[in-house]
């Protein structure tokens, strides 16, 4: 999970409200275009993190095809405390 490698930004934004200290997080906001095996445009919107760069939600659309998918991520841990989750369980290979 990251930011597409060729995304161009589309600047920052503030999330929360200013009137409350500390009570919002600048965000940058991310924006990819890729062609799939069909030759359909699927558009990418993002928007992560300023600081530790961590993912507030994702966006992929195809005009052509009505596909939409919308992620929001909340309540994050950064970092992984067992890194091994991700390695399948013998009985499982």
């Amino acid at each position: 999970m990251g930011i597409p490698t060729n995304s161009t930004s589309l600047g920052e934004s503030y999330v929360g409200s200013s009137a409350v200290p500390n009570a919002n997080v600048l965000t940058t906001i991310w924006r990819d275009e890729v062609t799939d095996s069909q030759g359909n445009k699927i558009v990418y919107l993002g928007t992560w993190t300023y600081e530790a760069c961590l993912p507030v939600s994702s966006f992929y659309f195809s005009v052509a095809d009505k596909l939409n998918t919308h992620t929001q991520y909340f309540d994050i841990t950064p970092g992984l405390a067992d890194p091994n989750v991700f390695i399948p369980r013998r009985e499982c290979l």
